[in-house]
């Protein structure tokens, strides 16, 4: 019973990890980040019904049902997530990219201008 809380936290996880490390979005990233959930929790229903005659029958329909279970998934990806985010302001902060020093240029630039508007 356990894996079973456990595994879905994990997927959402990695998965949302996987999400905010793409830069470039297409339709092929969305179905294969977004897809592999839906298609592990349709695999769960499917797997733990009376099709197969598992020992475990219901268990997916029952703990799916339960509000521990999805504050128990919400809180594995803030836990897998928390340190990912705080690394990347980190080097955000310390050693950015490129990429990173030219959209703080362009922020600040464009911030400024929206000063010198309100200011006229």
């Amino acid at each position: 019973m356990c894996t079973a809380v456990a595994r879905p936290g994990l997927l959402c996880g990695f998965c949302t990890q996987c999400a905010l490390e793409t830069s470039y979005w297409t339709g092929f990233n969305h179905f294969v980040i977004w897809g592999s959930i839906v298609f592990y929790f349709l695999f769960m229903f499917v797997f733990y019904s009376e099709v197969f005659g598992y020992s475990y029958m219901g268990t997916a329909t029952m703990l799916m049902a339960t509000s521990t279970f999805w504050l128990t998934v919400l809180l594995a990806v803030v836990l897998l997530l928390f340190p990912v985010v705080l690394c990347k302001l980190y080097l955000r902060e310390t050693a950015p990219t490129l990429a990173d020093r030219v959209y703080t240029h362009y922020m600040h630039a464009y911030t400024q201008n929206l000063y010198r508007a309100q200011c006229l």
